[in-house]
């Protein structure tokens, strides 16, 4: 009887590949970790300008390209599973190679240009405090240099970081997002 009903609820799951892909999905697909991060903090600071008006955004996060507080929010729930999918593919090439494994950022300039958590994310999905290996024991070191200076990345340069970020506002993503948002 068990064996009937499992049987039965497994031919009725689509496999991942088989389910239709959202046009948000399409477009985040095309993106490396770095260009979704990107994506994210400038509508993170989108959505932080909106909450901070009471008259709602009338600030743009980047110049001449208005995003509404409820589209960022949107786009920020949407690209969360696609920034952890990509974090998890780097991790996997860092388990698998970690002497010759290359962040996908500069670990110097990440302060300065907002991409420390991009490093931090590809970090924390290789889940290294569950690793004993010596091999680790750097990239353990390098966390703890990117947390310190990600810590020191303040909203003003959140900011300044997502004005840069222009090439946003005439993507397929943004436009997929403000299609989807109600």
């Amino acid at each position: 009887m068990i064996a009937a009903l499992t049987a039965c609820s497994g031919a009725t799951k689509k496999k991942e590949a088989d389910i239709p892909s959202t046009s948000i999905d399409a477009a985040a697909s095309k993106l490396s970790l770095g260009e979704l991060e990107a994506a994210a903090l400038a509508l993170r600071v989108a959505f932080d300008r909106s909450v901070d008006t009471w008259q709602g955004s009338t600030d743009q996060a980047i110049p001449g390209c208005h995003i509404p507080g409820e589209v960022a929010e949107r786009g920020l729930q949407e690209l969360r599973p696609w920034i952890d999918r990509r974090a998890a593919e780097e991790a996997k090439k860092l388990l698998a190679n970690p002497k010759n494994y290359r962040l996908p950022i500069n670990e110097e300039s990440c302060a300065a240009d907002c991409t420390c958590g991009v490093g931090l994310r590809v970090l924390e999905a290789a889940k290294l405090d569950e690793l004993s290996h010596s091999k680790m024991k750097d990239w353990k070191r390098v966390r703890a240099q990117l947390e310190a200076k990600a810590e020191l990345q303040t909203s003003e340069r959140s900011e300044l970081c997502a004005e840069g970020i222009t090439w946003i506002c005439k993507s397929d993503l943004l436009s997929a997002i403000k299609a989807s948002a109600p």
